[in-house]
């Protein structure tokens, strides 16, 4: 009777037992089946290892990451996060019009519709062109960050090739399996509520980055915070509207690591991202140690209505001249001056003198690829604040070099919206005729 009352109780144990993992949480569900069974790897000739000796990168010939047993390395912890069971990292890009679309992955959809153009590498460079269909030219241009040791530039140009407007697409993901505990780590993703250009974004990295497919999040989707632990990682859509033949965008995205989570943030600052993913250890969400691992964007300039010498057309400079040189940036009904960031603003590389908001201008279009003098307006005010700017004549004349009296030269103004508005880099210009008086 004894016995019978022990193995019953064993029984019982025992299913408690099983009925406990059968309801574990999805913290606890392991690797993603495509971590746990990744398949076999074509591995491409001409790919590269690039390094600028903090961050190690293996670029495939396509443009890719992943190549050769690297992924992104981050050297001073020897901490490789992509590199690790399934290969899913990669790019895709697409036309929305047509419903062209092509991608480039090892894991994620393998590689769809995209032809090697060229590709070339050093020692601490690589670029890769590429074709998806006839529709579009993708080049993908891997190099240091000049402003910080901890990520690597990728200079991404999409080329409308097809002869007709398309609806320009891109996207990009990977899954972060960060050491020392990869296929369970927490992801942050932040930047993507006040950026246009971010059509969607989550936190499954392993889905095909062809551009108009559908999209499924492993839980978190848009903007959030040290979500896991567990094993995920993040993807970006990006939309650049309808672009016209011939045309193209141009836009950067930068991979790297640093060994916590502040030194990640600032290396995204020195950039100008304005929207990045982290992935962070399961040990340390908030400090971000021992290694932090980073995918940032920096959306391309939005071009702004810039007026030089508002009232006047043309618009003469006079490199004599010791005084000011008043500038406009034209509000519109779709630009309103108060988000942009005055500090922020040059005139070919000049800053301001001064700045205030008030109604001086109005907008002449096109805003951007003017050539001819009288491309411009004696239009004063339209009702619209404008961000009225005041510059050292004879610095802006010095950082143009040697001029000629008649000489008609192009200005450029760049600068960003406050970090409350995205952050986002904005471009203008207008001409000007020398006149030495």
């Amino acid at each position: 009777m004894k016995h019978r009352i022990l193995l019953s109780n064993m029984m019982l144990t025992l299913v408690l037992l099983l009925s406990l993992v059968g309801t574990a949480s999805a913290d606890d569900e392991g690797p993603h089946p495509m971590n746990a069974n990744p398949p076999p790897v074509d591995v491409p000739s001409g790919s590269a290892i690039i390094s600028n000796g903090t961050v190690s990168l293996g670029v495939d010939s396509l443009g890719h990451v992943n190549f050769a047993g690297t992924g992104l390395l981050y050297l001073p912890t020897g901490g490789e996060v992509l590199w690790v069971g399934c290969f899913c990292e990669g790019w895709g890009a697409a036309d929305a019009i047509s419903g062209t679309q092509g991608w480039s992955s090892i894991h994620n959809g393998g590689i769809f519709n995209v032809a090697l153009v060229s590709f070339t590498s050093t020692a601490s460079t690589a670029t890769s062109v590429t074709t998806v269909g006839s529709i579009l030219r993708v080049t993908h241009d891997y190099h240091p960050s000049p402003a910080t040791q901890f990520l690597y530039e990728i200079d991404v140009t999409l080329d409308n090739i097809s002869g007709a407007p398309v609806d320009m697409r891109y996207t990009r993901d990977q899954d972060w399996d960060v050491p020392p505990s990869p296929f369970y780590e927490f992801v942050t993703i932040q930047g993507t509520a006040t950026e246009p250009t971010v059509l969607y974004a989550d936190n499954n990295g392993f889905q095909t980055p062809g551009p108009l497919f559908g999209r499924g999040s492993l839980g978190a989707v848009g903007d959030f915070v040290d979500f896991g632990p567990t094993d995920h990682g993040s993807l970006f859509d990006f939309g650049f509207g309808i672009v016209p033949a011939g045309g193209s965008v141009q836009f950067k995205i930068f991979y790297g690591a640093a060994g916590n989570e502040a030194n990640a943030l600032g290396a995204i600052a020195a950039v100008g991202a304005n929207v990045y993913s982290l992935g962070q250890y399961s040990g340390d969400p908030t400090g971000g140690t021992p290694n932090t691992f980073i995918f940032a964007y920096r959306s391309p300039p939005s071009p702004v209505p810039v007026d030089i010498r508002p009232g006047s057309c043309p618009n003469p400079m006079n490199p004599k001249d010791k005084g000011v040189l008043p500038v406009a940036i034209a509000g519109t009904a779709d630009l309103d001056v108060t988000q942009i960031d005055p500090a922020t603003i040059r005139l070919e590389g000049v800053a301001p003198l001064r700045w205030s908001y008030q109604d001086v201008a109005t907008p002449y279009e096109p805003y951007t690829g003017k050539a001819d003098p009288y491309q411009c307006t004696t239009a004063g005010w339209d009702g619209w604040l404008d961000l009225s700017l005041k510059f050292n004549n004879q610095a802006v004349v010095a950082a143009l070099g040697p001029v000629a009296n008649g000489e008609v030269r192009v200005l450029t103004l760049t600068g960003n919206l406050k970090a409350e508005y995205s952050g986002r880099p904005i471009y203008g210009e207008d001409v000007v005729i020398i006149r030495y008086r």
